[in-house]
C-alpha cells in the first residue's frame, strides 16, 4: 500500500498472519544483537516485494529498537517485548510493518540531518514515530490493545525507520481467505483482519510528515511573507 505524501517521505506498509515465516522471523530477533538484527533483516522485513525494497536494502547502522515509551531498549526490556510479541503471534494477532524512508535533502531542509557532518537528529524522527503511530492505532481502534517497536536505519545513501506493530489480545475480525500450498494446492482458512483503509493510511503519513517538518522554519518563512505584505508602497 505504497503512497507519496511528501516529496522527500515516503511510506510503505502492509501485513502479515501470524503464521507466516517473517512473523517468527521478526520475533527471533528482537532481543538479539544489533549487528545480527541488520545482517538478517531481510528475514525480518515482509515489504521486500512492494516495489519499495531499495529503500530496505542492507543498513549499514542502526541504533536499535524504541518504543513509544523507550528510546533504547535495555537487554531485558528486549526479552519482554519479545514475550509480547510471542503472545501475539499465539493469538493469531495481525503483525503490519510500515516503512518510512526519506530524501537526505528534505532531512537537511527541516534540520534532521547534516550531509556534511552525517549527524541525524535520532529525537525528531522518533518524536515522529510516535506521533504518527498514536494516530494510526487510535483511528485503528487499537489504542489499548496495540504495541509496536521500532527502529531507525541510515546510511550515507538512505535513511528509514521501520515499525512493527501486532495486538496481544487481537481485536480484529476474522475473514475466510484462500491460501496457495507448499504444492500449488489451494484451500480456505480463517485469518484476522489486517486491511488498513487508505483514509487511515493517509492520516497515518500526514502526522508523522507534519511531525517532521521544522516549524519554526515555516513559521518564519510565514512572517516574511506578512510583513512583506503590509510593508506601505515606497513609490
Amino acid at each position: 500500500m505504497p503512497s507519496r505524501v511528501s516529496p522527500g517521505i515516503v511510506n510503505v506498509t502492509d501485513f502479515v498472519a501470524a503464521h507466516a515465516k517473517k512473523f517468527g522471523s521478526y520475533i527471533n530477533y528482537i532481543d538479539r544483537d544489533e549487528a545480527i538484527r541488520i545482517d538478517h533483516f531481510d528475514q525480518q522485513n515482509i515489504l521486500s516485494v512492494d516495489g519499495y525494497n531499495h529503500y530496505m536494502e542492507n543498513p549499514k547502522k542502526s541504533s536499535g529498537i524504541f518504543t513509544d515509551q523507550y528510546d533504547h531498549l535495555t537487554p531485558t526490556q528486549r526479552v519482554q517485548l519479545k514475550k509480547q510479541f510471542t503472545v501475539a503471534q499465539k493469538h493469531q494477532s495481525v503483525m503490519w510493518q510500515s516503512v518510512f524512508s526519506f530524501r537526505n535533502d528534505f532531512l537537511a531542509e527541516n534540520n534532521v540531518y547534516n550531509p556534511k557532518t552525517k549527524q541525524l537528529d535520532e529525537a525528531k524522527l522518533r518524536d515522529a514515530t510516535r506521533v504518527a503511530m498514536n494516530d494510526f492505532t487510535g483511528k485503528m481502534g487499537m489504542t489499548h490493545s496495540a504495541i509496536w517497536s521500532a527502529a531507525i536505519h541510515r546510511n550515507t545513501d538512505n535513511i528509514h525507520i521501520h515499525v512493527a506493530i501486532v495486538e496481544p489480545q487481537p481485536t480484529r475480525e476474522w475473514k475466510r481467505v484462500t491460501v496457495e500450498g507448499r504444492h500449488g494446492e489451494t484451500y480456505q482458512e480463517w485469518q484476522r483482519k489486517g486491511y488498513v483503509p487508505k483514509k487511515i493510511l493517509n492520516h497515518f503519513k500526514a502526522a508523522f510528515a507534519n511531525e517532521m517538518v521544522d516549524r519554526d522554519r515555516s513559521l518564519a518563512r510565514i512572517s516574511d511573507l506578512i510583513r512583506q505584505r503590509l510593508q506601505p508602497d515606497q513609490r
